[in-house]
C-alpha cells in the first residue's frame, strides 16, 4: 500500500475487478463510471467506499488528468473507519465529500430511469411511424409480436422517502456539520459513513432493474429495430431525392444506427460498438498513445472489421441498394457524423455519391477489392507470415485446427476467402498504410484530419496519373518477359516482353504510407502485383508512387531470382546491388565523397538493403531523369542497366556526358535483342505467313 500516480485517462479500477482497497484521491480527480453516467471524484474524496470487500468492483474509476490516490487494504468494513482514524486532519473533508458523493451517485443510478423511459417511448413512437413508412416507400409492413409483449419501465427507483431530503440537508449545512460535528468523533464520522452508504447499495440494486429492463427490451426489440433503421434510411434517402437539387447533400444523422442495423448487428453487438466509440469520443485528445486509448483503438478494430464483415455480405444481396451511410463506411470508414465532423462528413457523402468505378478494374476501394475475391476473380493475397490462402489452411490443418474434410471444404469457399483477405491483408495494410501505426484507427475522425480531405482525396484517375508518371520514365516497369510458342510456325521458346499492370487498391483510411503489399499471386509471374494506398493521402503522392515502384522492382526481381537473387555470378539488379553495397567501401571507382554518402544512407535506412535501393531509385527518377544528376556513377550505371530510361527521356539526357556512354551501350546491346525478332519475322514472310501478336508486339517494344 502507498502512493499511485495515475496519468490522465489511466484505469485505477475497471467493473468487474475485486475490491481488495480503498483510495485516498490526493491529486487531481477520479472519475466514477457506470458505462451511461459519471460523477467525479475530487482531491479529498475516498475511492471505493461504496463497494463492498471482496465483491467485484460495480463502477470503472479513472484518471480524468493526473493525478494521484494513497491506497489502503480493503478486507472488511470495518477499515474503513480504520482510514478515518488514520487520517484525522482529512476526517471533516472525507465524511462531506462522501455523503456529496452519495447523492451524485443517486443522480447517475437516476439516469437508467431517464434512458429506459427514452428508449421505450422512442420504441413505441418508432412502432406507430413503422406502418405509414413502408407505405410511403411501397413495402408491406411485417409483424412484429415481440414488440407487442413490452410493457413499459416502472415510473421510478424505490427510494425511501426520508433519504434524499435527509442527504440534501446534509449537503446544505455541510459547513457548519463538517466543523461542529465531523471532526468530534471518528465514531460519528464512520456512522455517517456507514449509514450513507446503505443508501448506494439500494441505489445500485434499483439502478440494476432498470439496467435489466433496458437490455430485455433491446432484445426483444431487435429485429423490429434493425428493420426499421433500414426503412428509415430508405425514406430519408426518397425524401432527399425529392427535395434535393444539384450538389446539395441532406443532413446525415444517426448514421452509426443505421450502419449497424444493416450489417445485422445483434443487441449487444450495437451496445458494444457503440459504448466503445463514445468511450473514444470522450477524449480530448485522441491521438494520445496511452496504454487505455491503444486498448481501445485495438478494441474498436477488431469490432470494425466484424461489422465490416457483416455489413458487406448483406451488400452482396443487393448491391444496388446499399444505404449512402453504408458506402461511406466502404470507403472511409466513416461510422459516426459527430466523430467525423460536419464538414467531413460532408464530403465524405459527396465522394461516396459521385464515385465512379475504375474502367480499368485496376484501381479499386477496399470494398471492390473483396468484391472481387467474393466473386473469385483473383486469389486472396499473401498474408504477413507471407502465406497465401491455401498454404494457411494447410499449415491449419496440419496443426489439426481443421480436419481434412474441412479444409478441402475451404479450398473453394469465396466467402471464406473474403473473411480470410480482409482479416489479414487488409486489416494489416489499413493499418500500414495509415502511416501512424501506435495511433491507428479503423474509423474516420476528425482528429485525424491535418489537412482539408478536399486536397487528400484521390481517384481512380489520380492514381493512373501517378503510375503513369514514372511508367514514362521508367518504361520497362511493369514488364516481364514471358516465353511464347507456337508450333505451328516453328517458334519455340520465343522471349516476349508483356506489360502487367498492378492492382491498386485504395485502403479506407487518410494515411501518410503506400506500399508494395505483393508482387506477383502465388509462383506465377506473370500475375499482377498488389498496391496498397489510402483513399486520402496527406503526404506528397508522386514521391510515395515512386517508392512503391522502387519497392516492386526490387521485389519482382528478387522473385525471378529466387534463391541466386543475391549471387553475383548470376547478374541482376539485386545481386549487383547487393555487392555494390557489401564493396562500396573497396570500389575504386567511387571517391571518398561519394563512399561518405553511401554510408550515410545506409546509416538513415538502418543498413536494410531494398530500402537503400529505393532510395536511390527515388533520386534516380526524380532526379537524374530531369537532367540534374545527384547519384553516383556506380549506382547510376546499374539502374540505367536494368531500368532504362524512356525513349523521350534518353532524348533530353542524352548530351548528357554522364550519359552517352550508358545510353550508346543500351542501344548496343537492344540491337543484339531486335536480330532474333527480326530473323523469326523475315522467315514467317518468307513463307508468307502472318506475324504473331506477340512477335509484333516484341518487335514493337524493342523500338522504345
Amino acid at each position: 500500500m502507498g502512493l499511485i500516480n495515475l496519468e490522465r485517462d489511466a484505469v485505477l479500477h475497471n467493473a468487474g475487478d475485486i475490491v481488495n482497497t480503498l483510495e485516498i484521491v490526493v491529486k487531481g480527480t477520479i472519475v466514477v463510471s457506470d458505462g451511461d453516467g459519471e460523477l467525479e471524484l475530487p482531491t479529498g474524496s475516498l475511492v471505493g467506499v461504496f463497494e463492498n470487500p471482496d465483491q467485484e468492483y460495480a463502477f470503472t474509476y479513472y484518471a480524468k488528468e493526473d493525478s494521484a490516490v494513497y491506497t489502503y487494504e480493503y478486507n472488511e468494513m470495518e477499515d474503513i473507519r480504520k482510514v478515518l482514524e488514520a487520517n484525522p486532519k482529512l476526517m471533516q473533508m472525507l465524511t462531506s465529500r462522501i455523503v456529496s458523493s452519495v447523492k451524485d451517485t443517486f443522480n447517475m443510478c437516476a439516469k437508467q430511469v431517464d434512458l429506459a423511459h427514452k428508449e421505450y417511448h422512442d420504441l413505441m413512437r418508432q412502432f406507430d411511424e413503422y406502418p405509414a413508412l413502408c407505405i410511403e416507400i411501397g413495402e408491406t409492413p411485417e409483424i412484429f409480436t415481440e414488440v407487442l409483449r413490452i410493457g413499459a419501465p416502472p415510473e421510478d427507483m424505490y427510494v425511501p422517502d426520508w433519504q434524499i431530503p435527509f442527504l440534501d440537508a446534509i449537503i446544505e449545512h455541510e459547513g457548519s456539520l463538517a466543523k461542529m460535528l465531523y471532526g468530534t468523533d471518528v465514531n460519528i464520522s464512520a456512522g455517517i459513513v456507514f449509514t450513507t452508504s446503505l443508501f448506494v447499495t439500494s441505489f445500485v440494486e434499483e439502478c440494476e432493474v432498470f439496467r435489466k429492463y433496458r437490455d430485455d427490451l433491446r432484445q426483444k426489440a431487435q429485429a423490429f429495430k434493425q428493420k426499421y433503421v433500414m426503412l428509415e434510411a430508405k425514406v430519408n434517402a426518397h425524401r432527399s431525392a425529392q427535395g434535393i437539387e444539384g450538389d446539395e447533400v441532406p443532413e446525415i444523422k444517426n448514421a452509426m444506427d443505421t450502419i449497424l442495423g444493416y450489417a445485422g448487428a445483434t443487441a449487444d453487438q450495437m451496445i458494444d460498438f457503440k459504448d466503445l466509440i463514445a468511450k473514444y469520443k470522450g477524449y480530448q485528445d485522441r491521438t494520445g498513445t496511452n496504454d487505455q486509448l491503444r486498448m481501445l483503438r485495438r478494441q474498436i478494430a477488431s469490432k470494425f472489421y466484424e461489422l465490416y464483415c457483416a455489413a458487406f455480405l448483406e451488400s452482396r444481396k443487393a448491391p444496388q441498394n446499399v444505404p449512402m451511410e453504408v458506402r461511406m463506411f466502404f470507403m472511409f470508414g466513416f461510422v459516426d457524423e459527430e466523430l467525423a465532423g460536419p464538414h467531413n462528413t460532408e464530403m465524405l457523402y459527396k465522394y461516396a455519391r459521385d464515385y465512379k468505378a475504375d474502367r480499368e478494374g485496376r484501381v479499386v476501394t477496399m470494398y471492390e477489392w473483396l468484391t472481387k475475391i467474393y466473386n473469385g476473380e483473383v486469389p486472396p493475397s499473401r498474408n504477413e507470415f507471407d502465406n497465401d490462402y491455401e498454404a494457411q489452411l494447410r499449415e491449419d490443418k496440419n496443426a489439426r485446427k481443421m480436419t481434412e474434410e474441412m479444409y478441402l471444404k475451404l479450398l473453394d469457399d469465396n466467402e471464406n476467402k473474403m473473411k480470410f483477405e480482409l482479416t489479414n491483408m487488409c486489416s494489416s495494410a489499413n493499418r500500414m498504410t495509415f502511416g501512424r501505426v501506435t495511433s491507428f484507427v479503423p474509423v474516420f475522425d476528425e482528429q485525424n484530419v491535418i489537412m482539408p480531405i478536399e486536397k487528400c482525396y484521390l481517384t481512380a484517375e489520380d492514381v493512373h496519373t501517378e503510375i503513369n508518371r514514372v511508367r514514362a520514365i521508367d518504361y520497362t516497369l511493369f514488364y516481364r518477359e514471358r516465353s511464347y510458342t507456337n508450333q505451328e510456325l516453328d517458334i519455340m521458346h520465343f522471349g516476349v516482353q508483356r506489360e502487367i499492370m498492378p492492382y491498386v487498391i485504395m485502403m479506407p483510411n487518410l494515411g501518410s504510407r503506400m506500399g508494395m503489399w505483393q508482387e506477383i499471386e502465388g509462383r506465377d509471374r506473370g500475375t499482377p502485383a498488389r498496391f496498397v494506398i489510402p483513399v486520402m493521402m496527406i503526404e506528397d503522392v508522386t514521391k510515395n508512387m515512386v517508392q512503391i515502384c522502387g519497392e516492386f522492382r526490387w521485389e519482382m526481381c528478387k522473385a525471378i531470382q529466387g534463391i541466386h537473387w543475391s549471387d553475383i555470378r548470376e547478374p541482376s539488379l539485386t545481386s549487383e546491388y547487393n555487392d555494390y553495397i557489401q564493396c562500396y567501401r573497396k570500389n575504386p571507382n567511387l571517391s571518398s565523397e561519394h563512399k561518405e554518402r553511401v554510408k550515410k544512407t545506409l546509416k538513415k535506412v538502418g543498413n536494410n538493403l531494398r530500402r537503400a535501393f529505393v532510395t536511390d531509385y527515388v533520386k534516380y527518377i526524380q532526379n537524374e531523369s530531369n537532367g540534374s544528376p545527384t547519384m553516383n556513377k556506380v549506382a547510376r550505371g546499374m539502374l540505367f542497366k536494368y531500368c532504362p530510361f524512356s525513349m523521350e527521356v534518353r532524348e533530353q539526357i542524352g548530351a548528357n556526358p554522364q550519359y552517352i556512354d550508358l545510353i550508346r551501350m543500351f542501344e548496343n546491346h537492344k540491337k543484339q535483342k531486335q536480330h532474333p525478332v527480326e530473323i523469326v519475322i523475315k522467315k514467317l514472310n518468307s513463307k508468307g505467313l502472318e506475324i504473331p501478336e506477340e512477335v509484333q508486339a516484341q518487335q514493337e517494344f524493342l523500338e522504345l
